[in-house]
């Protein structure tokens, strides 16, 4: 099967089920969320009864991602939360949850990763600067989304991504660790970190590592989908844990910006969708951008 840079059409799990066992460097995706919304795709993901059935499908198909993915590779998924019963979608009250209440679907999906043998080395905040705004009158508006980071195992592939310093120069960030440090006594971490600002300011670092609250503006650009990610979210994520030359794989892969900052980074990607708008519109966009490629490549 030819499966590398390709768009395959179909339902994820049966297709990851062809794919040979450890062949994909890293996993970059975004289920369709429990009981929000309905893509009008027969047999698709998130118009469970049951939250819980969701859970159960959602982490049936990371097992047999487990497989495909190489032993030093990571999983990262974008995955948002959902009001019980805010949809006009059919619900089991079985689980008993109150009208009105968040569900708590990206911990239960985190904490049943982990009972299936998982690691999770973080958990980032998307903070959405630039959401629409929605009339809620006894809360506060939701402007985030959880990308669960895992791992198969402690040793994985993995390089330090920086960003730039909050303080405005070195000079702060002097101040700001204090001159403590000329104790001979001090503790072994404010040492590190004097360690680190020695190499800021020898410019062997770009800044400072990136921490995990990650504010990146939205944007649909007129496209069909409904939850589209932008690249800014990825191009992190890529840069981090997809070595050069490796292979990113969506397994609800949408309008394909995965794809495309693969791409951008000289990577390999395979994308499944199993809505067929879907491949074609991400098919295009794929084609758009290798046009220009060359095109600029000959001028």
């Amino acid at each position: 099967m030819d499966w590398k840079d390709k768009l395959l059409w179909g339902d994820c799990k049966e297709i990851v089920a062809t794919l040979p066992d450890n062949c994909v460097d890293c996993v970059v995706t975004s289920p369709p969320y429990w009981n929000l919304r309905d893509y009008e795709v027969e047999g698709q993901l998130g118009l469970e009864d049951s939250y819980l059935d969701y859970i159960t499908k959602l982490c049936d198909l990371f097992d047999e991602i487990k497989r495909v993915l190489k032993p030093e590779g990571s999983v990262f998924v974008i995955i948002g939360d959902t009001y019980y019963g805010s949809t006009k979608t059919k619900i089991n009250n079985a689980t008993k949850l109150s009208p009105r209440t968040l569900t708590m679907i990206p911990a239960r999906f985190g904490i049943e990763m982990l009972n299936r043998g998982w690691i999770i080395p973080n958990k980032i905040i998307w903070h959405k600067p630039n959401i629409m705004p929605r009339p809620c009158k006894k809360r506060f508006i939701v402007n985030y989304e959880e990308i669960f980071f895992f791992v198969k195992q402690e040793h994985y592939y993995f390089q330090t991504q920086y960003e730039p310093f909050a303080t405005p120069n070195l000079g702060d960030l002097k101040v700001s660790i204090g001159d403590k440090y000329k104790d001979e006594n001090v503790k072994v971490e404010h040492k590190s970190i004097q360690k680190f600002y020695n190499k800021v300011k020898d410019g062997e670092v770009e800044g400072r590592i990136m921490r995990s609250v990650w504010k990146v503006a939205v944007s649909n650009n007129g496209c069909f989908h409904k939850a589209p990610y932008p690249e800014q979210l990825i191009v992190p994520i890529l840069n981090a844990v997809c070595p050069p030359n490796g292979i990113v794989l969506d397994p609800f892969m949408g309008t394909g910006t995965t794809a495309i900052v693969a791409l951008k980074q000289d990577k390999h990607f395979i994308g499944i969708d199993l809505d067929n708008r879907a491949i074609e519109y991400a098919q295009n966009r794929i084609n758009s951008y290798l046009e220009q490629t060359t095109i600029f490549s000959h001028i």
